[in-house]
């Protein structure tokens, strides 16, 4: 799950949410004079826009944005590590309640380090069960809005497989779920980005064809909305309530 692309767009969301634009600007200035040796060695003081800064404050400022950007690297890489650990650490077929406390574990993994790019790895391609398994819990937890075309996607290439691709029910479910709150969280919470018409019947559309895969279908006969059905159901009637907004 630890793509090197993702990792670079990790980096960069840190870098964005962490560091000033007015100090990325500055940083860039100070590479393209470090390439100037001869001007450098002129210049004691620099005017930026409208202010005049003089140089060695401007490099003292770029070398904390720089020891900023390693500290946060290395806490990153912190808790990929501990991700990785945890992931090796349980059994994703074991029983619904011996795995209870790696639930535990997982939100609060996802609480304390709201990376969604562990979700989008997963998601975007085939991964273990555990992954998977991970995957549904966290999301559930975090509800990245998001990320709901990548997780109605994944759900639509299980549904497209008699066997769900293999993953246990009860990941399947959890996904769903996932689903579910996290359109809660876009049409009646207004998180941001919010969630397109265009993504809201496409996901309709997926939804119709998870119900009817064998697999589902045979989850909770009796009683349908305990099974991956029930979810199912509450997602598509916010689904319809998102299109009536829409109108």
């Amino acid at each position: 799950m630890n793509a090197p692309q993702s990792d670079l767009y990790a980096y960069i969301a840190l870098l964005v949410e962490n560091i000033a634009l007015w100090e990325i600007m500055l940083f860039v200035v100070l590479i393209w004079l470090a390439r100037q040796p001869d001007l450098l060695k002129r210049i004691s003081h620099f005017k930026f826009g409208g202010l005049e800064i003089e140089m060695q404050a401007l490099k003292n400022e770029v070398e904390s944005s720089q020891s900023q950007l390693e500290e946060l690297e290395t806490e990153l890489q912190h808790e990929r590590r501990l991700f990785g650990e945890l992931l090796d650490g349980f059994d994703a077929n074991a029983p619904v309640a011996e795995l209870a406390e790696t639930r535990g574990m997982l939100r609060a993994h996802a609480r304390a380090s709201g990376n969604i790019d562990e979700l989008r790895d997963c998601l975007n391609k085939p991964c273990s069960a555990e992954e998977m398994y991970a995957t549904a819990v966290i999301f559930r937890e975090l509800r990245p809005v998001i990320l709901i075309p990548e997780l109605s996607e994944c759900l639509d290439r299980l549904a497209s497989q008699d066997d769900l691709g293999g993953i246990r029910l009860n990941t399947v479910w959890t996904l769903t779920s996932a689903l579910h709150r996290t359109l809660i969280a876009a049409i009646r919470d207004n998180v941001a980005p919010g969630v397109s018409v265009a993504i809201l019947k496409r996901t309709e559309q997926m939804l119709t064809r998870l119900e009817l895969n064998p697999r589902v279908q045979a989850d909770s006969p009796e009683r349908p909305e305990r099974g991956i059905r029930g979810p199912i159901k509450h997602a598509r009637e916010w689904i319809k309530r998102g299109l009536k907004d829409a109108d």
